[in-house]
């Protein structure tokens, strides 16, 4: 069984520039960091995906604005 998202955690490599949210409601800073299979993510602070706890994740999702 696969865990839930909130669960999964990613590394943030020491010196990974910080850079903050542009949800209109949101504004927390965050990590890009590339994932095993090479794609950049944005991360919180604990390596949570930022989609996970978002309050705009919608709006940045592919195909679904």
């Amino acid at each position: 069984m696969m865990p839930a998202a909130k669960e999964i955690k990613y590394p943030v490599p020491a010196g990974t520039r910080k850079v903050v949210c542009k949800g209109e409601s949101c504004g927390r800073e965050i990590y890009w960091v590339e994932t095993d299979n090479g794609w950049r993510m944005p991360v919180d602070a604990d390596g949570t995906p930022h989609w996970a706890t978002c309050p705009d994740a919608l709006r940045f999702k592919k195909g679904g604005r």
